[in-house]
């Protein structure tokens, strides 16, 4: 099946449109404004309703409703055997309370409980010129809204309104029209608008039929109230409580700051005071990254924007291409203003593209004259090379156009090595903060509405509008967008990535490496092509190399399907209700030809009105039955693709379930602005909430953890603080408890030094570890290294056995490919399967031994902070101030064993991307990178005597005695790196958590803090009334979160 975008019929075509006067608020008095009437059964639905008698009626979203989480009408399946029902990827979703069978409760029985209005707007245009920002807080940012109908009467028993109402009621629709809602309302005072008395009146009949008392919540849809993912964090119990301990801090802000000490610099409450703000801005601090992969023109970008909810934010290229050659993060800031941070490749990393692209663009342009007996092979080879040269070109072009504007030939005329210096000369003379190596600051641009920054993150890019003005992309590594989306407030980071098909190296490693550290994968595709698209399967093949599990599936264009493509291309029983469905609306169409033709012919009698009244609902039987048919085709086709991806690659990923949604940009984009009681359906059939819903699922886990140790422990061990403060200067303690304070404060003192000390003594062993667990002791990384770079050898002698072409497509795809002939192999593995076997178990042993010396960090932490609380309670003279110290000493201790816990926890991700990169073999791996010269050679080499050298080539590659020493240098290099890093933030972590133990130690011992305390009696007094009077109100919340303790333990 081929599908193809059907353009529904121009809003503005003569042929199509009426003239509709609509009625005004007064029952008595209507203005005659022509407005545009399309008869078409594309377009969506008017609101019609029938009397109240019918059961159903249409429920405004309240507002008043706290936290509310979903629209308070829902989307039910219909229940006759005709009527479909939703897919895994757009299935209906309820909160906690679903409403009620007589709220509405889908497209359906929206258009089954019509309202004949008495007001008419202007239909919206489903074209939109400017970008739209999201709505926050219930803000509408359209730029028109659509006209409330007002019903002013009731239509008596019997009419023939009674009958269309009636009629329609029983007609069960899909959720999903092609075009947008319109806002135009049908005149209830007659059936056929436009149609007028001669005295210029309308009819009588009609007029009485006014109703009154219906009310259409005109709120557009806000992406906050969309229901959130199933998970513990999202509770309403648990929101609620959370955000009243958040409320609490800010209350102890007010009364810290009102206070002059505050703002002394030398006083403890400034820094109580600091440590309360910081507190009462908490905002899940943890994150999570989703990346998304595709190739060109599949729609990553638009899938962005409806993911981000700001429509037409990220672009493509005024021509129209695809423009993902940049790796561009989104993140989160809480500003309405938006900003670009660009970091730029280093002048030494420029130099090796530049390289490697100048060798495939002159070994395609020099290469001897083509043979006309090359075989199909040779000539498909030939044809990617072409396509590689024309992308190194492209991006020479696009690079330095000013100096090649009239002639490539300096490309392919001077040596290779003066032509690179010359292209690094021009680039460091673009004007562009290129650096020699790593550690520049990337520069950050800010603007203040979504369109500048727009098109400036389009100028970054792609191409820009300037023939003669160079572009900027070929220097860019990555880009960070920051903005105020909903989707990224929940600790989302999203990413767009060039596909794994990408004829640019550097932008290829870029995107492996990222997909490495995400903690979710989607690869994007187009549905029509998504079970034959050589990207996803792409995605697939490398998560299986890198033992990635956390991958799904996002097929666009949902909506781009047509009845008669798919009564052709399915079977049984599906077909035939397309057809059936199809013929029935070929009936009414051709009914309502027949009708209009009866009617042009008539006088304005009631008769006339009566054929009208059929007219109008043949018509809204039709297009009612036109949406049934398209949300069966998308629910039926979403339903099988899903089927089929599923069954394909379900068994290449770990995960118990293959997550795959269909989604439509298009659907998401022509309803999200319209009353959020019309459009949710439509929104619920694009598929984007159920994605977002997903995303945030991904984050709810580490943010569970995140606010449990908000509540347990960040809030009372700063309300403990503060009552230290409190009680330091009440002046009831004499002399000789004092001197026991001081006492019993240096034995703690004395046993919380022991916590740096063995801090220390972790970081020195984390960084001998390695050495003395892998790295080949008493002498016999040489005799391995020996018989691995043999075991390496005799593997590419097998390879030298096949066909030269077979031979020829492996090189040119780094090893890693396919053929009939020689069936499906990776190179790099296969040369470096003897190491990989030998230290399987050896990297197994010191993979433990890391978790082991983490556990022992930890269990010393606990050690040293427990013996401490038991100093304090040793003293013969326990006071209040001690008890105090005590509780604040063990939330200080949970805290400070979490900290490090998470930093553990993240070093042992970097350690399985470290496994990755030694023993995968994919392109960036330590092999993968060490041979990507000799790829690159056999890959330039062509002609007479090209199949030897390349095999010449591949056996001085892997048979190299520098080869496998090489990748151990590369691996004590990293280990080493993440050791220093890992042992500089654990440093950093108990300093910070010791610090802030020092400060309520030096308070109980500090004169001078005892006095601050007591020259300030009233604020003394406020202060213990407001930490009394939180912990009390904070009981509710420990009530919630405390259970959570030990089960959010390791998610952080």
């Amino acid at each position: 099946m081929s599908p193809r975008t059907h353009t529904p019929p121009s809003d503005s075509d003569p042929s199509m449109s009426r003239q509709c006067t609509p009625s005004t608020s007064n029952a008595s008095q209507s203005a005659s404004v022509p407005v545009a009437f399309d008869p078409d059964p594309d377009i969506p639905l008017p609101s019609i309703e029938g009397e109240p008698d019918l059961g159903s009626s249409l429920t405004a979203h309240n507002n008043s409703t706290p936290r509310a989480r979903t629209p308070s009408f829902s989307i039910s399946p219909p229940t006759s055997e005709e009527n479909t029902s939703f897919p895994p990827s757009v299935s209906p979703t309820y909160g906690a309370n679903p409403p009620a069978r007589s709220q509405i409760s889908g497209i359906g029985e929206r258009v089954g409980n019509l309202v004949l209005s008495g007001e008419s707007a202007t239909r919206q245009s489903s074209s939109r010129e400017t970008i739209s920002t999201p709505s926050r807080s219930g803000q509408d940012h359209s730029s028109s809204r659509l006209t409330t109908p007002t019903n002013e009467g009731y239509s008596p028993p019997g009419s023939t309104i009674d009958g269309i109402a009636g009629v329609m009621a029983n007609v069960q629709l899909g959720s999903k029209p092609r075009s947008p809602t319109p806002g135009n309302y049908l005149d209830p005072r007659s059936p056929s608008p436009g149609v007028i008395h001669r005295d210029g009146s309308r009819s009588p009949r009609s007029a009485s039929r006014r109703r009154s008392g219906s009310h259409v919540d005109q709120t557009p849809h806000n992406v906050a109230d969309e229901e959130p993912p199933h998970e513990r964090f999202h509770e309403p119990e648990f929101q609620r409580e959370l955000a009243h301990s958040r409320d609490l801090v800010g209350d102890l802000v007010n009364i810290l700051a009102s206070s002059s000490l505050h703002n002394e610099s030398e006083s403890r409450i400034r820094t109580l005071y600091l440590q309360a703000v910081d507190l009462s801005r908490f905002q899940h601090p943890s994150t999570r990254t989703v990346g998304l992969v595709g190739d060109s023109g599949v729609g990553k970008s638009s899938l962005l924007n409806s993911l981000l909810d700001f429509e037409g934010f990220a672009r493509t290229s005024n021509s129209g291409a695809a423009c993902t050659c940049v790796a561009t993060e989104y993140h989160y800031h809480e500003h309405n203003s938006f900003a670009l941070e660009i970091e730029y490749f280093t002048l030494d990393e420029l130099r090796e593209q530049l390289t490697e692209l100048l060798q495939s663009y002159r070994h395609y342009h020099l290469r001897e004259p083509d043979d006309n007996r090359m075989t199909a092979d040779e000539r498909h080879e030939l044809e990617e090379k072409a396509k590689t040269a024309q992308a190194a070109q492209d991006t020479f072009r696009a690079a330095f156009r000013d100096h090649l504007a009239h002639s490539d030939r300096f490309l392919l005329d001077e040596p290779e090595e003066n032509v690179v210096q010359t292209l690094l000369t021009w680039a460091m003379s673009s004007g562009l903060p290129l650096t020699k190596g790593p550690g520049g600051n990337p520069r950050k641009e800010v603007f203040d509405d979504a369109r500048k920054c727009s098109d400036h993150l389009m100028g970054l890019t792609s191409e820009p509008i300037s023939p003669n003005e160079p572009s900027k992309w070929p220097f860019i590594r990555k880009i960070k967008v920051y903005l105020n989306a909903y989707i990224l407030s929940k600790g989302l980071i999203l990413v767009d990535l060039p596909g794994l098909r990408d004829l640019n190296a550097a932008r290829l490693r870029i995107t492996e490496r990222y997909l490495l550290k995400c903690d979710e994968i989607f690869a994007i595709c187009y549905i029509g092509r998504a079970t034959t698209d050589a990207g996803v399967e792409g995605v697939f093949k490398l998560a299986r190399r890198a033992s990635l599990s956390r991958i799904g599936i996002i097929c666009t264009k949902s909506d781009d399907i047509l009845a008669d493509e798919a009564q052709r291309d399915w079977e049984g029983d599906t077909k035939m209700k397309i057809s059936n469905m199809t013929r029935e609306i070929g009936n009414l169409q051709t009914d309502l030809d027949t009708i209009e033709a009866e009617i042009s012919e008539l006088s304005f009698d009631s008769d006339a009105v009566d054929d009208e009244e059929n007219q109008q609902l043949r018509r809204l039987t039709a297009r009612s039955r036109k949406i049934k048919l398209k949300n069966y085709l998308i629910t039926t086709r979403n339903q099988r693709v899903t089927d089929a991806l599923q069954t394909m690659y379900q068994n290449q990923i770990p995960r118990a379930d293959l997550p795959v949604f269909c989604v439509s940009n298009v659907d998401y984009w022509e309803h999200r602005a319209r009353p959020k009681v019309e459009s949710w359906p439509f929104l619920c059939l694009s598929g984007i909430p159920e994605v977002r819903k997903h995303c945030l699922s991904l984050v709810a886990a580490s943010q569970l953890h995140a606010a449990t140790e908000y509540v347990t422990n960040a809030i009372p061990a700063l309300l403990g603080s503060v009552e230290l403060w409190v009680q330091s200067g009440s002046g009831s303690v004499s002399a000789e408890r004092k001197q026991a304070i001081r006492n019993a404060l240096d034995e703690i003192e004395r046993e919380l030094d022991t916590v740096s000390f063995y801090g220390k003594k972790f970081s020195r062993m984390l960084v001998h570890f390695p050495k003395k667990k892998v790295h080949y002791a008493n002498g016999r990384a040489v005799q391995r290294s020996d018989q691995w770079s043999r075991a390496a050898l005799n593997a590419t002698s097998e390879w030298e056995g096949w066909h030269p072409n077979s031979y020829s497509a492996f090189c040119r795809n780094y090893g890693n490919y396919s053929t009939i002939a020689a069936g499906s192999h990776c190179w790099n593995v296969e040369a470096t399967q003897t190491m990989i076997t030998q230290m399987a178990t050896p990297w197994q042993a010191f993979h433990q031994n890391l978790l082991a010396l983490q556990a022992n960090l930890s269990r010393t932490i606990e050690g040293s902070f427990d013996r401490a609380i038991a100093q304090s309670n040793a003293t013969s003279v326990p006071t209040g101030s001690l008890r105090t110290l005590t509780a604040t000493l063990r939330h200080r201790q949970a805290m400070l064993v979490s900290h490090v816990d998470k930093l553990g926890d993240e070093f042992q991700d970097d350690i399985s991307i470290l496994q990755t990169d030694l023993f995968s073999g994919i392109r960036s791996s330590f092999v993968g990178q060490l041979m990507e010269p000799s790829y690159n050679t056999c890959k330039n080499d062509s002609g007479r005597g090209s199949d030897a050298r390349r095999k010449s080539t591949m056996r001085q590659g892997f048979g190299s005695n520098q080869l496998f020493p090489n990748i151990r240098r590369k691996f004590r290099n990293r280990i080493s790196e993440l050791s220093r890093d890992l042992d500089h933030q654990i440093q950093e972590a108990i300093a910070t958590h010791l610090t802030v133990v020092q400060r309520d130690l030096d308070t109980l011992r500090n004169e001078n803090v005892a006095l601050e305390s007591e020259s300030h009696p009233e604020f003394r007094r406020r202060l213990e009334e407001a930490v009394h009077r939180i912990r009390e109100q904070m009981e509710s919340a420990l009530a919630v979160f405390s259970p959570l303790r030990l089960s959010t333990a390791g998610t952080g």
